[in-house]
């Protein structure tokens, strides 16, 4: 079945502000709780449409996940081709290659500086603040980006291999051609006795520390996005501080595996206790222990669910719900009187059909 348009699902206009959508989704989670209804077949429906809004909401309150799905859809881009589309993309394509051989390259800013950041289940449950180490290029401290100090003999000159154009012309026949000049790049300058701290690159490496507060219920694979904290360039002759951008990786843990918002975990429990539905306990991602009953006759793979024992809900004060699956324990050896027992019990069962 195809899935429903996002903003559909919510029930919110394309250009509904952030607040509308954190509004409206907390109004439809509480209708839609699979928990507000006793009805097995009506909580099973809630609970696909519980589903449906975890899924939504986990786009469309992310401003990259939801500038994303506003361009792609629900593929999110994946099946998006690297080549050009039409003839207007690739006269797009030509003119900008064309201007930039003449040195006249598209402005644009730094680009960001885009690192892993691992965490944890529990860190991604509880919210952590982590400290990050990294190398940024910042301006260089000798020659502030020029990259020439002019009281050490450093200067700019057009470059003599192509006039100061930055292209190469040769001519064939009755034909001209033009190809980047690869002494200066293209740019039409060169550096005389450039600076030597940075090697007439303009910047240099640095280390640097930041605190970074990671929110509770943050999800695999979203992407943390810190202003002013990347790489430093000149741009439009001042110096510009690009942007860091952390993306959460996930550690596997070992007891749980997450969903959505959802935590699975798998539980032993001893085949007698099965079979009499006997309470039983389970450890939560909080480290408590939280009591429940089995049905009496639970098989193997049973599940069984908790509700409000998953992970916490971002920017919310909700939380997404534990699924225990039970584990057999069979006995490893019995001893006579409990054979004679398990054979009468199999008896009673047998006379009983």
């Amino acid at each position: 079945m195809d899935k429903r348009d996002y903003y559909e699902v919510l029930g919110v206009d394309k250009d509904a502000s952030e607040s509308e959508i954190k509004k409206q989704f907390k109004t439809l989670a509480k209708e839609y709780h699979p928990d507000k209804h006793t009805d097995e077949e009506k909580a099973k429906e809630n609970e696909e449409k519980f589903k449906e809004l975890n899924e939504a909401y986990s786009i469309l309150n992310d401003a990259n996940k939801r500038s994303i799905y506003d361009q792609y859809g629900h593929d999110m881009g994946r099946s998006v081709q690297q080549a050009p589309d039409d003839l207007e993309d690739i006269l797009r394509m030509a003119r900008e290659g064309f201007m930039s051989g003449f040195g006249f390259q598209q402005p644009q800013g730094p680009m960001p500086i885009t690192m892993g950041i691992p965490l944890t289940l529990k860190e991604m449950y509880e919210g952590v603040n982590k400290k990050m180490k990294y190398s940024v290029n910042k301006l260089c401290s000798h020659c502030n980006g020029n990259k020439y100090i002019p009281s050490d003999g450093g200067c700019v000159e057009a470059c003599t291999s192509c006039n100061g154009t930055g292209m190469r012309m040769t001519t064939q026949g009755n034909m001209t051609f033009g190809q980047p000049c690869q002494d200066c790049n293209a740019t039409g300058k060169k550096i005389i006795n450039g600076c030597k701290h940075c090697n007439a690159t303009g910047f240099e490496q640095v280390e640097q520390v930041i605190d970074i507060d990671i929110p509770k219920g943050i999800s695999v694979n979203a992407q943390v996005r810190i202003p002013g904290k990347g790489n430093e360039m000149i741009f439009n002759g001042k110096g510009v501080v690009g942007d860091l951008i952390l993306v959460i990786i996930g550690i596997q843990d070992s007891k749980f595996v997450r969903e959505m918002n959802d935590l699975h975990c798998t539980l032993d429990v001893p085949i007698v206790d099965c079979l009499l539905g006997e309470e039983v306990s389970v450890e939560t991602i909080d480290e408590k222990k939280r009591k429940f009953n089995l049905k009496v006759g639970t098989v193997n793979d049973d599940k069984f669910r908790l509700v409000g024992l998953g992970m916490p809900i971002q920017n919310t004060n909700m939380f997404g719900d534990l699924y225990v699956h039970i584990n057999h324990i069979m006995p490893k050896e019995l001893n006579e009187k409990e054979i004679e027992l398990l054979k009468e019990l199999k008896n009673s069962i047998d006379n009983g059909k």
